[in-house]
């Protein structure tokens, strides 16, 4: 299980890299999706640990420190798997007992609405794996226990308020 961040250039070369296997504020029991917000701050779906940690310029300054704290600390998920941050809002894949759901929160991490997918029929999901949003508002889903990738188009009546725009 990956318990570490790895910062990477433009080109792919290794910069550094933060994290340590664990439960503490700042370690990770399964990185599992990450996200860069507006204002830099990385965002990091720490899947068996249950949150979701939330990290800036200043905290990830101390490279290897086994120390390293988030600025925030957001718990309260079942299992985060994947995770989008775009200009207003923070959205997490997450998967309970009673299914797969997505999670919106605020850039302060306030939970906002917590959207069931459906289970049955068209655009049914067991988990959503790993998502993204278009700029046309087409959300992309995939579930690894369906083994399929799924293309959800917004209806022609939705509302800005209810799409995700596309990630930072």
């Amino acid at each position: 299980v990956n318990s570490r961040v790895i910062i990477l250039d433009a080109d792919g070369h290794y910069i550094t890299e933060f994290g340590e296997r664990g439960t503490g504020r700042g370690q990770f029991n399964g990185v599992h999706g990450l996200a860069v917000g507006p204002d830099g701050q990385i965002y990091v779906a720490d899947r068996d640990n249950h949150r979701v940690q939330v990290f800036n310029e200043t905290t990830r300054s101390a490279w290897y420190h086994p120390n390293i704290s988030p600025i925030a600390t957001w718990p309260g998920f079942d299992l985060p798997l994947d995770i989008i941050v775009n200009q207003y809002d923070v959205f997490v894949t997450d998967v309970s007992s009673t299914g797969a759901s997505i999670v919106q929160l605020d850039l302060n991490g306030n939970p906002k609405v917590r959207a069931m997918l459906p289970t049955e029929g068209t655009g049914m999901f067991r988990e959503m794996h790993s998502f993204s949003v278009d700029t046309d508002g087409n959300l992309y889903g995939a579930d690894n226990q369906h083994a399929r990738l799924q293309k959800l188009v917004p209806k022609a009546d939705a509302t800005s308020e209810e799409l995700i725009d596309p990630p930072f």
